[in-house]
């Protein structure tokens, strides 16, 4: 899997389904990491596979709170936080910095990714820094067909 272009350069990407996903920030001490939550919807049960062709991430920018009511990260603490994703017990994105899949960061550009699989209950973000508030979320949004 290392040889695959896992991040396409790309902004052509036809969003199919999407579908955001909050990490509660429970522990902010440096070099926390904090898994993603088994989701019925993205990472299901049984023989099904979903395959993701984007990911970005929200600041309060754009969201200012969560489906929970958190407030989500800001743009100040979005580069102290950095994504992990795993499949099959191999990390092929690793702490990919927070805002470097953010939009408005990056010109509107959503980062695509070429039809991976993610197994999200291993994948996770680390705390960078400790300056980000433990009261906060972080905000993905996974693009993805079957």
């Amino acid at each position: 899997m290392a040889s695959q272009n896992i991040i396409i350069p790309r902004n052509d990407l036809a969003i199919k389904k999407s579908y955001l996903v909050e990490i509660p920030l429970t522990n902010t001490q440096q070099g926390a990491q904090i898994k993603f939550l088994r989701n019925d919807v993205l990472n299901p049960l049984g023989t099904r596979s979903v395959k993701f062709t984007g990911l970005e991430t929200f600041t309060s920018e754009k969201l200012l709170s969560s489906e929970s009511g958190r407030p989500v990260v800001t743009n100040i603490e979005g580069p102290a936080l950095a994504v992990t994703l795993v499949f099959k017990d191999v990390e092929f994105v690793k702490l990919y910095p927070y805002m470097g899949l953010n939009t408005n960061a990056n010109y509107g550009m959503i980062r695509r990714l070429n039809n991976v699989e993610i197994d999200l209950t291993k994948s996770f973000i680390t705390v960078l820094d400790a300056s980000v508030l433990n009261t906060k979320s972080a905000i993905f949004n996974f693009i993805y067909e079957w």
